[in-house]
C-alpha cells in the first residue's frame, strides 16, 4: 500500500522551489548524473546530492581496492571539496533567507 500524499506539504514544497528558482544569485549547480545512474550505482538517498558524479568512482574505487585507506585519495579529495562547496553554498541560501527575513518584516 502506498502512503497518499498529503496536500499541505506538497504546496509548501511547491512554494520552496519556487522561491529558489527566483533566485538568480544562489543557482544551484548541475546535476551531472540521473536518477537512475546514482540507484543502478546503488547511491543511498541522504548521499544522492551535487557531488554524485564523484561519489559513484569514488565508491567503485573503495571496493576495488578493498577500502585502502591509501587508496582513491585524489577522488576521496576532490568529494569533500564538493561536499563542502555544497555547504558553503546552502550556507550563503540561509544568510540571504535571514536577511530576507529581517528586511521584509521591518
Amino acid at each position: 500500500m502506498v502512503t497518499p500524499i498529503k496536500e499541505k506539504p506538497m504546496a509548501q514544497l511547491a512554494e520552496l522551489r519556487e522561491i529558489n528558482e527566483s533566485r538568480s544569485d544562489l543557482d544551484p549547480p548541475e546535476m551531472k548524473v540521473t536518477r537512475e545512474q546514482m540507484r543502478d550505482a546503488r547511491v543511498p538517498l541522504h548521499f544522492r546530492d551535487y557531488c554524485a558524479h564523484i561519489l559513484i568512482p569514488l565508491n567503485d574505487c573503495r571496493h576495488q581496492t578493498w577500502f585502502s585507506p591509501f587508496k582513491c585519495t585524489d577522488l576521496r579529495h576532490a568529494y569533500e571539496k564538493c561536499e563542502f562547496d555544497e555547504f558553503q553554498r546552502r550556507i550563503r541560501i540561509a544568510q540571504k533567507e535571514r536577511e530576507d527575513a529581517k528586511s521584509g518584516g521591518d
